[in-house]
């Protein structure tokens, strides 16, 4: 572990302007192993059948960086629930994963790779909110 930070959405809409959400941010370091010996393929379910083999750190090579980004972005809400409307909460969406662009931007300017995980709350089956969202990280 090297640094953490987080980073609160600046807009969110009906019930979510209520939760803490945001981005949470971490630049870990990753050292590689080398296995003293080769690892053979054990497809076995049981976990006393697995064999663990011992592993060296090898002193020449250097740790790796990787930057982790989790999120809890803007849902939609339905029913008595939705107090702002489809749209609005996709525009919300929208601009907080603008925002996450401008936050791996910044925060892994390095160019090490990153690792991004979270709850999107993307609807996959609407063309229109992917098209949009992969737009966005097109250029990033």
């Amino acid at each position: 572990f090297v640094c953490s930070s987080l980073h609160p959405w600046p807009k969110q809409a009906s019930w979510d302007a209520l939760a803490a959400k945001g981005i949470v941010h971490a630049l870990i370091e990753i050292m590689p192993v080398h296995s003293a010996t080769p690892r053979q393929e054990d497809h076995s379910c049981n976990p006393q059948d697995v064999r663990s083999v011992p592993s060296r750190h090898i002193p020449s090579l250097q740790p790796v960086r990787l930057h982790v980004f989790t999120l809890h972005a803007q849902a939609c809400h339905v029913g008595w629930h939705d107090t702002a409307g489809t749209h609005k909460y996709h525009d919300v969406r929208l601009g907080q994963m603008q925002h996450l662009a401008a936050v791996i931007k910044s925060e892994a300017a390095d160019g090490e790779p990153v690792l991004l995980l979270g709850d999107f709350n993307v609807d996959a089956r609407s063309p229109r909110e992917l098209q949009s969202l992969q737009a966005e990280f097109a250029d990033h």
